[in-house]
Order: structure tokens, then sequence, then C-alpha cells
């Protein structure tokens, strides 16, 4: 059977002649009545319908390097990087998560002075977000984000959180969890790092926490699959920072419950004594395995405290209450801690990075029996090394002694403001007073004991002349 015949160009009315390009788009065929063509022919050089012209072939799109042609993973990526700050992930992430988990700090300041600038800035140029898309829906803690992403595109942002277990069964005494998590510039291209800032859980039971938010967020992600025991750790409610906050949530119980995991401390020293004698309040000491036991079976009351002195001490902490911007951290039977931002005044004696931050965060330790035993205060575990850290994190490999030396001597900083505070004479137990002398003498509270001795002296011999 004979395969049918196109119609050739004398049949049509038209007249027109076939053509066939090359890939350059050169004219590689000559007019002809009956030019043969194959059947599964792609680029037909006739019509089937005389009543319609000729069309001519497509000249192929040239893949060269760099090219944007449609469709290719560079014009992917081009339109990916073209996106507004407010349509792209890591913004949506990070706000979705400032909504749903308050910060402490962003960026080594505090939340509220963060809002107080974003307000300030607001009032005094209205005009200056409105480039962004739907700008007056936004939060001043997302302006701020979209400020620090446009204006410091290579860097880190590091948000503090505090995260309260869920679990009304939650077996351990453990009350809040101290988070500061790390958002990479490539975000989420690259996973997300939290360190866990709680002196009440050991180092090693907080390394179990850090590695399980890891693998949540390799999970999420990257697709990596990461097992507990037998069973597979499932994400909750999607793949974003929210949600790996709420997986972390969802299995901090078995993260706490995972073998005390070895580990090195490159700033806090504890001599090998201690070690051995010592038995840290947040782990059982019969079981390895189990993470932070009830610390108040550890802190029982060895002492009888006469009512007078329980009444008095209960007034003067209810006075700096109501007059300080103080936050209960956590109550024993053997003292209550508070926690207490401190504004820095003065800039002689105070360091560059605390006098840059604004204020520091201290915590103020009041026993049971005050005033009978003394109140004593120190800073705030990492709010030293989070401050060197922001300062250092564009820096590259060959900061990194200067930045050991910079640590040692905030830490020497922080312990000569703690001894300092507890040796000096303040002529009175109101707690309030206290904090006003701290204040106003930040800097005299940093010197070395000899140093500062010799201020309190003459600090002493000031008010004597006052009086008389």
């Amino acid at each position: 059977m004979s395969n049918p015949q196109l119609p050739n160009q004398s049949d049509s009315p038209s007249g027109i002649v076939a053509i066939a390009l090359d890939g350059s788009g050169q004219n590689t065929a000559s007019p002809g009545p009956n030019r043969p063509r194959s059947r599964n022919s792609k680029n037909r050089s006739e019509s089937p319908n005389p009543s319609r012209p000729q069309r001519r072939t497509r000249k192929p799109p040239s893949h060269k390097p760099g090219s944007n042609d449609y469709g290719t993973r560079n014009s992917r990526a081009k339109s990916s990087k073209e996106k507004p700050l407010t349509s792209q992930q890591k913004f949506l992430q990070i706000a979705s998560l400032v909504k749903a988990y308050k910060p402490v700090t962003i960026n080594g300041s505090p939340t509220n002075t963060v809002i107080k600038q974003m307000k300030n800035l607001c009032q005094q140029h209205p005009d200056h977000f409105n480039h962004y898309k739907n700008h007056q829906r936004l939060s001043y803690l997302q302006k701020y984000f979209l400020q620090f992403m446009e204006g410091h595109p290579q860097s880190t942002i590091y948000i503090s959180f505090v995260l309260k277990p869920s679990d009304p069964d939650f077996p351990f005494d453990l009350d809040i969890l101290k988070i500061n998590l790390s958002i990479p510039v490539d975000y989420p291209d690259s996973v997300p790092k939290i360190v866990i800032l709680n002196d009440d859980i050991p180092r090693g039971f907080a390394a179990n926490v850090e590695i399980g938010f890891s693998n949540i967020s390799k999970l999420a992600l990257k697709n990596i699959p990461y097992s507990i025991g037998e069973e597979p750790l499932e994400l909750v409610k999607g793949t974003s920072l929210k949600s790996q906050f709420l997986t972390l949530d969802k299995y901090l119980e078995d993260f706490l419950k995972q073998e005390k995991r070895d580990t090195v401390k490159f700033v806090k020293t504890i001599k090998k004594k201690s070690e051995d004698v010592v038995i840290p309040q947040a782990i059982k000491p019969s079981s390895p395995v189990r993470a932070p036991s009830p610390v108040r079976s550890l802190s029982p009351i060895n002492k009888d405290v006469p009512r007078e002195v329980l009444v008095r001490r209960n007034q003067l902490v209810e006075d700096m209450v109501n007059k300080l911007p103080v936050k209960l951290f956590k109550k024993s039977p053997t003292e209550s801690k508070y926690k207490l931002m401190i504004p820095i005044r003065q800039k002689q004696g105070v360091p560059e990075l605390w006098y840059n931050n604004n204020d520091i965060e201290i915590m103020v330790l009041v026993p049971i029996d005050y005033p009978e035993l003394a109140m004593t205060i120190n800073i705030v575990n990492n709010f030293s090394t989070n401050l060197i850290i922001k300062k250092y994190k564009q820096q590259d490999e060959t900061y990194e002694n200067e930045m050991v030396d910079v640590a040692k001597q905030y830490k020497q900083y922080e312990r000569n403001l703690g001894a300092n505070f507890t040796k000096y004479d303040f002529h009175t137990v109101d707690l309030v007073g206290k904090m006003n002398k701290l204040v106003n003498n930040l800097g005299s509270f940093l010197n070395v004991p000899k140093d500062f001795e010799a201020w309190a002296q003459m600090s002493a011999e000031l008010s004597t002349e006052k009086v008389v």
C-alpha cells in the first residue's frame, strides 16, 4: 500500500514556496513541486491545508553559559534573588517565628529596645518603610528585620527566646528553656543553630538538645531523616522555623533523657576536686541517662528564719519589684533570683560593648534570710559572650585570638563587679538604694579590687563630709 502524497506547491492556490531552515536560520531548500518528506517530521515544510500559509521552522534557542533563557536554572535563581524582601522565605519564616515566640533579645539588644528604636524611626521618618509591600501592616519587629537584612545582607541574625515546655506532664523541674538562635545568611539553604543558655542544665545535656534541634532542621530543610530510638522524628506543622521550634518542644523530653554527652568547657573552669565531689543539681546521681531532676529536693531549708526577718525581707523585695523592672527568674526555699536590666548612664570605666548596648543584664540573688545574709549579683550567663560574637561574626579566622582575649577581659569585668558589690558597704539594706548606687557608679564597680577600695574609701569620706 503506497503512502499518501502530500499536496505539492503547484496545487497550492497561493503559490507559496516551501522553505526549510537549518540551525543557523539559513535557507537550505530550493523550491520544488514534489519535495519528499518523512511522515514523522516535526518541521513540515508544506501545510496539509492548502488554504493556510506555510510556517517557518523556529530557530532553536541557544543555551550560552550564564544565559537567562526561560526555564533554565540560572533564570530561576535570578528571579528568586529579585524577590522583594517581604516575599522571601527567610523573612516570612522569621516573622512567623517571632510572632509565635516573643524574642528576649535580637542581635544582642533587648527586644523592647529594638521596638523603641523602630518607633522613633517611624515617627521621625514616616515614609521610611513605604517602599515595602504592605508596609502599613508590618510590625515594628518585622520592620527591624527588613532593615537589618537590607543593610546587612551578609550578617547572621541572632535571636534569643524563652521556651516554656508545653507538655503538662513534663517530668523535669525545668520551667523555661533559654535559647539563642542563629539564622545563617543563606537560610534556608543552610540550617540554623541554637545554643542553650540555662545555667541549671549541665553542658552535656544542653549539647543533646542543641544537636537534636540541628537534626530537626536538617530534616526540615534537607529532608535528612533522623530517629530517636526506633521511632523516626516527625515535624510539627510544616518545615518553617516556627515548625522547627514546635518540633523541638515536642521532643524536648526525649533529648533531655539521652545520655549525657562529653563536652569541653572553654570559658568556665572547674577544679577537678569539685567535679569529683559536687553533684549537679539537675542530674539524678543514680542514673546518668536522666536529665534535670527536681531542684527543690536538693535545696531543703537547712535553718529556721525568724519571722521578723522574713517579713522585713519580703517588704524589701516587694519594694524592689514595684519600683524596678525586675522579673522573677527562679525561686527556691533558700533564695530568690531576679533578672534586672541596668541602664548605662556614664561611659567612664564601662567596657565598649556594654556601653554600646546601652544596658547590661544582671541576676540579683536575694537570700531567704536577707538582710542577715548579704545579697549578691552577677552578669547573666552568656550576656557578654553574645555581644562579642555579634562584634566578630563578620571577621575571618585571624581575629580568633583577639576574640579570646576580649572574652577574658569581659569575664574579668564580670568577676570584679560581683566581688566589689558583695564587699561594698552600702550603709543601707534597701535593695532599690543599692541598685541606684550601682547604676550611678557602674564604672567604679568594674575596677580591680585595689582601685575599687580606693574609690570606696574616697566615696565614704565625701559622704561623711556632706553629713557634717
